[in-house]
This record gives C-alpha cells, sequence and structure tokens, in this order.
C-alpha cells in the first residue's frame, strides 16, 4: 500500500488568507495525502478561526494539534489572540499526541516540536513534527534542537519514524549534516535519496531576496538497517503552484514523499 507524507509550513495568516487558505485545500485535495505536516499552523485562541480545522473539513482528516507561539496576529484588520503551532493531519487514528519543548533562544522562544504515533499496515509509524529557529548563524541552537527530538525518541517505541518540517536550514548545514552522520539513528533524507532528475537540483521550498533555498524535509529515521520495510518510491517539491488569481498556497513550498511497505 502506498503512503503519501506531505509537510508544509502554512505562513500563518500572512498574506491573502483566505483566498491562500481555499487554494492550499484544494491542492492537497488534489495530491489526496495521508498525513500531513503543518507549521506556522494559526488558530485564534477564541476558535473562531484555525488553518487546520478548515483544512481537515474540507479533506475529511483527523487533526492532532500542538499550541505554539501565542501572539496577537493581524487577521482582516483585526488583532487576534492567536497561536502559531503546529498540526499533523491524518486519515489514520493516533492515541499518542505530545508536545516536545525544544531549546530556544530568547529573541525565538517558544520553539516546539510535536509527536505522534500511528498504527499504519500493522506497522508502529512515529511522526516528529518541527519547526527550527529562524536565527541567522545559530546552526549550534538548531543541533541541540534537533538533539531533544532524537534523545526523546529514543524512549519510544516505533517500527518506521519520520522527521519533518521548516528545519531553516540547508542540505549543506552543519544541522543536516548532524542529522545525516548521527551515530544512533540510521537518517535519510527522501528527497536527496530519490534519484530523479528534478531531485538532482536544488528543490528549492523558500525563496528569500530573490535566493532560493531547500529547506523542508521528510527525513526517515531506523534504528537498524535491518527495519528496512518501507520503501522511498518519490519525493517531489508540491503546492508550488499559483492559483488562477496568482496566489501560491504559503510562502513556502510542501514536499510529499510517497512510500510503499515492501
Amino acid at each position: 500500500m502506498p503512503l503519501k507524507i506531505i509537510t508544509l509550513n502554512t505562513w500563518k495568516c500572512d498574506g491573502n488568507y483566505f483566498q491562500r487558505l481555499n487554494w492550499m485545500a484544494d491542492t492537497l485535495a488534489a495530491l489526496q495525502p495521508d498525513i500531513i505536516l503543518l507549521q506556522e499552523v494559526f488558530r485564534s485562541v477564541d476558535g473562531t478561526m484555525a488553518t487546520d480545522f478548515f483544512l481537515k473539513d474540507r479533506l475529511g482528516l483527523q487533526v492532532y494539534w500542538i499550541p505554539a507561539r501565542r501572539k496577537f496576529r493581524q487577521l482582516a484588520g483585526q488583532m487576534l489572540d492567536s497561536h502559531s503551532g503546529l498540526s499533523i493531519l491524518s486519515r489514520h487514528q493516533s492515541d499518542f499526541n505530545e508536545p516536545l519543548s525544544l531549546p530556544s533562544n530568547e529573541s525565538d522562544g517558544g520553539r516546539v516540536a510535536q509527536l505522534a504515533a500511528f498504527k499504519i499496515a500493522g506497522q508502529q509509524l512515529l511522526f516528529a513534527n518541527v519547526h527550527l529557529s529562524h536565527l541567522s548563524n545559530c546552526n549550534g541552537l538548531k543541533i541541540r534542537q534537533v538533539k531533544a527530538v532524537l534523545d526523546r525518541l529514543t524512549e519510544i517505541p516505533f517500527e518506521l519514524g519520520f522527521l519533518a518540517g521548516d528545519f531553516n536550514s540547508r542540505p549543506q548545514s552543519k544541522t543536516v549534516e548532524y542529522l545525516l552522520t548521527h551515530s544512533k539513528w540510521h537518517i535519510r533524507d527522501t528527497y536527496a535519496a530519490t534519484e530523479t532528475a528534478e531531485n538532482a537540483t536544488v528543490g528549492a521550498t523558500f525563496c528569500h531576496q530573490g535566493v532560493s533555498k531547500r529547506i523542508d524535509y521528510i527525513f526517515t529515521i531506523k534504528r537498524t538497517l535491518q527495519s528496512e520495510k518501507w520503501e522511498t518510491t518519490q519525493s517531489r517539491v508540491v503546492l508550488n503552484e499559483p492559483s488562477p488569481r496568482g496566489l501560491l498556497p504559503s510562502d513556502h513550498f510542501g514536499v510529499m514523499t510517497t512510500l510503499k511497505l515492501v
């Protein structure tokens, strides 16, 4: 059975939020993912507006949410008390969904990870949804953040893990190098591991000041190489096409990885 996983930073309530959200839902519906890991998920504290609940209703998925980074944000001329949190949308039910506080800097506080487990095809799959620090020249902090996630994973039973989200780190960064050379885990960047002509290029997921960067990832995590029960068949950049009105779903593109049970 194929398993489609998408990660996307949803850009809070910025830009033309309502039109973006509709196009985001339309695009995700066409892709038919099984699991969606979302970052910068806007939710007003009073519950009147929530990106993940809107997508849940449009896609018919279950939602698992972790609040984070509460502050007042402007939407449609109003200042709303709100969160920019983490959510996982899934076709499968989970009985494990927990927050994990991450090391933070005062200039970039409130970072958390979301850990959720799902039983899929008889396998216990664990998902770690992250949004690492955006501060420049802070590889040390980001390494401590991913180390905190990996340390917690040692305490949770699972057969295959996924570490996905917005890492604010390029493939050549110390943060990604730390992940790919970790001594306790066998960690793979699913996009880089998929040999296609497209994946030999940069695979940019974010553009800032005219510079395109790949900073969003889906990594697989295995305890041993012998635990190779799922095979990555495709990984590509998605949610990168504008709507008929010229709007993109977010300021980030998404990444979608497809796996099959072997």
